[in-house]
């Protein structure tokens, strides 16, 4: 609520230095804080959990008894070994399947919210829709409501073809005689050049959230205070987008398969849980530094912001 509290002075124009009783840190828009809260959790999901595809998963593609033939003879033993890389891979792809359907969500609630973020500043301001398209605000709107459609626009091609190659290897031969190699690099269903384009709109997204932020309301260092709080933005999606996906994706559907073995899926776990705990301490120290950057530049005076709503 706090962040969205800027927005009608940002649409108007109307970016003038803070102080005393008028300093935005003082204002509540709840109608804006409404809308804005589902494009903001949207974002961090969909950027927090195709980083964090890329980051626990990697080291997985450097086990190399993974996908290594056995040394042992006879036909049970190499059939028994032979399981190992077909079970891993049909976890991994509905590990996939269900990161796209949470992105998928996460999409969909960027658009809905980009259309209630515009008609809470009518509201706010009092004026038509078509009106406040042209002011400011709406103006910057325009750039993130294509974005946000460019997003979800990759994220269904990917879930499409998703679709039609599960489809296409149900109709064929077994999927297990196509893992060649390790099966993270050659059967995975998303590919990390489409998660790195998810990231990259999904990223454009959030400069467009601190564009419309409360730092683009102070008439000087505004570039400075926009640039922070982008990057206290991506530093907290991926790291609580990370844990949308290890708590929604990850987790239940290893706990949930019935063809890897306890043993194999706690020696994942212990590969992956230290993985992504890498994250929380470089971000948390991001965090600590450009909240309280932001802050000063929004109000540098203390008593003043604690006597405030914000």
């Amino acid at each position: 609520g706090a962040e969205t509290s800027i927005s009608t002075s940002a649409a108007s124009g109307q970016a003038n230095q803070p102080s005393g009783a008028s300093s935005p840190l003082t204002q509540l828009s709840v109608p804006d804080a409404i809308a804005r809260y589902p494009a903001l959790a949207g974002q961090v999901i969909v950027l927090g959990a195709a980083f964090s595809s890329i980051w626990i998963w990697s080291p997985f593609a450097k086990v190399k008894w993974l996908g290594a033939p056995s040394s042992e003879s006879g036909h049970q033993k190499k059939t028994k070994s032979n399981r190992l890389p077909f079970d891993f891979a049909q976890m991994k792809r509905s590990v996939d399947v269900r990161l796209v359907k949470l992105m998928l969500v996460g999409a969909l609630m960027v658009v809905i919210a980009d259309f209630g973020m515009i008609y809470a500043l009518a509201y706010s301001l009092n004026i038509g829709i078509i009106d406040a398209m042209t002011t400011k605000f709406g103006n910057i709107w325009f750039v993130r409501t294509t974005v946000s459609f460019l997003m979800l626009a990759v994220i269904l091609f990917v879930q499409v073809k998703i679709t039609r190659r599960t489809k296409v290897e149900r109709e064929g031969n077994d999927f297990s005689g196509r893992i060649i190699g390790n099966p993270i690099t050659s059967s995975r269903s998303i590919s990390d050049s489409e998660l790195v384009t998810i990231m990259v709109v999904s990223i454009f997204a959030l400069l467009t959230t601190s564009l419309m932020g409360h730092g683009a309301a102070i008439s000087s260092g505004a570039q400075i205070a926009i640039a922070i709080d982008f990057i206290h933005n991506v530093s907290a999606s991926i790291w609580i987008g990370g844990i949308f996906y290890l708590a929604f994706v990850v987790v239940p559907k290893l706990k949930d398969n019935k063809s890897l073995n306890g043993r194999v899926k706690n020696c994942i776990l212990a590969i992956i849980i230290p993985r992504f705990s890498t994250l929380p301490v470089v971000v948390l120290g991001v965090i600590v530094i450009t909240g309280p950057f932001l802050l000063y530049f929004l109000e540098d005076n203390l008593n003043l912001t604690l006597a405030s709503l914000y």
